[in-house]
């Protein structure tokens, strides 16, 4: 009963609808419902534990991503369209490469795009994007400065392994480093 106490006064109050149910049924119900909100009340006052505090990322995802440095604003993209790009094409990818003038960010930028005529479903293009984000973000030390990357992806990286989304986007990235520390 001391427990009951310590709860705050909102947590106590349920209101009981007049139904056609035994009242020890009904009691059962409330009973329940207040020991349900005791315990998310007092679940949440409990210091976490560091199983909990490592488990807040999911699949490892968050200490991976892509920093925000690299990433195209939309008005980057805008001008990356109307832009003379080159393009570089491989197995999974087509690579549109180049720089741009008057970018806020001196840092290299890039992005996928995977259109539903590539993956119908939402869950493979998210999949495709997130291979292709990790793959871009381990090569992005090959690249110069300023310069933009975008990765179109084409009907045959739906079914593509990690390993092979990683070796296309790396020989594309080589290729286009190369290409862009000539000129």
């Amino acid at each position: 009963m001391s427990s009951l106490l310590a709860i705050p006064q909102w947590l106590c109050y349920y209101p009981v609808y007049e139904t056609h149910i035994s009242a020890e049924k009904e009691e059962a119900v409330k009973d329940a419902r207040i020991s349900q909100a005791i315990r998310h009340y007092e679940r949440s006052r409990a210091p976490e534990t560091p199983a909990q505090e490592g488990s807040r990322t999911t699949l490892g995802i968050g200490s991976k991503r892509m920093p925000r440095k690299n990433t195209l604003t939309h008005a980057d993209f805008v001008r990356v369209e109307k832009a003379k790009f080159r393009r570089e094409r491989g197995s999974f990818f087509i690579l549109s490469y180049g720089t741009l003038t008057g970018r806020m960010s001196q840092e290299s930028g890039s992005s996928c795009v995977v259109s539903k005529k590539t993956a119908a479903r939402a869950v493979d293009r998210n999949l495709i994007k997130r291979r292709c984000r990790d793959a871009v973000r381990q090569c992005l030390p090959m690249v110069p400065a300023s310069s933009i990357l975008v990765f179109y992806a084409m009907k045959p990286a739906k079914g593509a392994s990690f390993a092979d989304i990683k070796n296309d986007v790396a020989g594309l990235v080589a290729r286009a480093g190369a290409k862009l520390r000539a000129s």
